[in-house]
Parts: C-alpha cells; sequence; structure tokens
C-alpha cells in the first residue's frame, strides 16, 4: 500500500512544478518569489537530513507546512489564471456584440 506521507510529498513536488511553470510561463514574478521562498525550508530540512541523517519532528513539520504552502499557492495561481481566461474570452465577446 502506498505510504500516505510519501503522496503527500509527490503532491508537493508536482504543485511546485506547476507553480514554477505558470510563473515561468505568465510572467508572474511574485508567484515565482512566493514559490522558491516556501521551498526553500523543505530543502533546509533535507540538507539536515543528509548531514545528520535525521530531521526529527520539528524538521517534518516545517517540511510539511512548506510543501503545504506550495499547494496552497498551486489551488490559488490555477484559481487566478482560470478566472482570468474566463473573463478575457467574456470581455472578446462583448467587443464583438458592440
Amino acid at each position: 500500500m502506498v505510504d500516505k506521507v510519501m503522496v503527500f510529498i509527490a503532491v508537493g513536488i508536482v504543485a511546485w512544478l506547476v507553480n514554477f511553470l505558470i510563473a515561468r510561463l505568465k510572467g508572474w514574478e511574485t508567484l515565482g518569489v512566493l514559490n522558491l521562498a516556501a521551498l526553500l525550508p523543505v530543502l533546509g530540512v533535507f540538507v539536515l537530513d543528509v548531514l545528520f541523517g535525521k530531521t526529527g519532528f520539528f524538521g517534518a513539520i516545517v517540511a510539511f507546512m512548506s510543501l503545504g504552502v506550495v499547494m496552497l499557492l498551486t489551488v490559488v495561481s490555477v484559481g487566478v489564471l482560470l478566472a482570468t481566461t474566463i473573463t478575457e474570452k467574456i470581455g472578446v465577446k462583448e467587443k464583438v456584440r458592440t
């Protein structure tokens, strides 16, 4: 059976990649900066794990909260992307009618 923690980490990594692509394609620098800022604690916990062999409870909490922030950023950015796409299409239809 698949471990729930590994699924959470995998979804967090995919969410980070989606954020990275949206930030690059749309030119949203703020999303790119927030995405990197949310990922840095995960990298720090990974370095601690490599150096000392364990991160402890606090390291796990920091990593999971950072991945949660990345997932939240993904949901918000995809929502904004959908909203802007819908409003642009509605605006184009209104311009054609007048």
